[in-house]
C-alpha cells in the first residue's frame, strides 16, 4: 500500500494545474500576438493595392470591373481572411485584459459589431458587385439602366457598412485603451488608443473619414499601428489579467487569505 505522504496533496495539484494554464494562456498570448502584428501588415498592404473602377458610362465602368476582377478577388477575400483573424486576436486581448472588466465587455462588443461591418462591406465590394456586374454583360440600355441602379445600392450598403464598421472598431479600441490606461504596465498602447479611437469616431461623424479609399487606408494605418504595439504586447504578457483571474488562481487566493 502507498504512503499516504507520498501522495500529492491537492493544493500541489492545484499549483501544477495553474502552472499548466498559465503557461497554455501565455503561449496562446504569445501566437496571438505574432498572428495579429502579421496580419495589420498585410492589411495595410492589401488596401494599398485596392482595386477601384471608373468609367464615364455604365459600359466603361463594367469594362473596368472586368479588368480588375482578379486582383479584386485577391485583395478583398484576403481582406475577409484578416478580418476572421483578427477577431480571434482580439479576444485574447479582452481575455487578457480581464473581461471581468465592463469596459473590456464594451470594447469587445462595438469591436465585433465593426468586424462584422466591415466583413460585410467586403464581401459586398469584393463579390456581389463583380458578380452582379457580370450578368450585364450584353444587356440592353433599359437593363443597364435599372441595373446601374442596383450596382448604386450596392455602393450605399459598401459605403454604409464601410462607415459603421471604422464606428465599430474605433469605439472598441477605445474601451480597452481606457482599460490599459488603468493599468500600470504600457500605459502608452492604452493613451495612443484612446487618441485613435476617439479619432476615429470624430473624424467620421465631422466627414473627415469618410468611407473613402483614402479615408480607409487612414484608418487601416493608424490601427495597424496601435495593432502592432497590442501584438507586443500579448507577446510580452504586458496585461495578464486573464492569468490572475483564472479559476486555479482564484483558489490560490482564497487559500492564503
Amino acid at each position: 500500500m502507498s504512503n499516504p505522504s507520498n501522495l500529492p496533496q491537492p493544493s500541489e495539484s492545484r499549483d501544477e494545474l495553474s502552472n499548466d494554464d498559465n503557461w497554455s494562456r501565455r503561449n496562446l498570448n504569445r501566437v496571438a500576438g505574432v498572428t495579429l502584428m502579421v496580419i495589420s501588415v498585410l492589411m495595410i498592404a492589401l488596401m494599398m493595392h485596392h482595386p477601384t473602377a471608373g468609367g464615364h458610362d455604365m459600359h466603361s465602368f463594367l469594362e473596368g470591373i472586368e479588368s480588375i476582377q482578379t486582383l479584386n478577388v485577391i485583395v478583398h477575400g484576403g481582406a475577409l481572411i484578416i478580418l476572421l483573424l483578427l477577431g480571434s486576436c482580439m479576444s485574447a486581448l479582452s481575455s487578457s485584459l480581464g473581461t471581468s472588466s465592463a469596459t473590456v465587455r464594451l470594447g469587445a462588443v462595438f469591436y465585433a459589431a465593426g468586424l462584422l461591418n466591415m466583413f460585410a462591406a467586403a464581401t459586398v465590394s469584393g463579390f456581389l458587385v463583380p458578380g452582379f456586374a457580370g450578368t450585364l454583360a450584353g444587356a440592353t440600355s433599359e437593363q443597364l439602366t435599372a441595373g446601374g441602379q442596383i450596382l448604386h445600392l450596392l455602393r450605399e450598403i459598401n459605403r454604409t457598412c464601410d462607415e459603421f464598421g471604422v464606428l465599430g472598431m474605433s469605439a472598441g479600441i477605445f474601451w480597452w485603451s481606457l482599460r490599459m490606461c488603468l493599468q500600470n504596465q504600457a500605459r502608452f498602447v492604452g493613451i495612443l488608443g484612446v487618441i485613435a479611437g476617439a479619432g476615429g469616431v470624430v473624424g467620421l461623424f465631422s466627414g473627415h473619414l469618410g468611407a473613402t479609399l483614402h479615408g480607409v487606408l487612414g484608418f487601416v494605418l493608424v490601427q495597424g499601428v496601435w495593432n502592432v504595439l497590442v501584438g507586443v504586447g500579448l507577446i510580452r504578457n504586458w496585461w495578464n489579467a486573464s492569468l490572475a483571474d483564472s479559476p486555479q488562481s482564484m483558489i490560490r487566493q482564497a487559500e492564503t487569505s
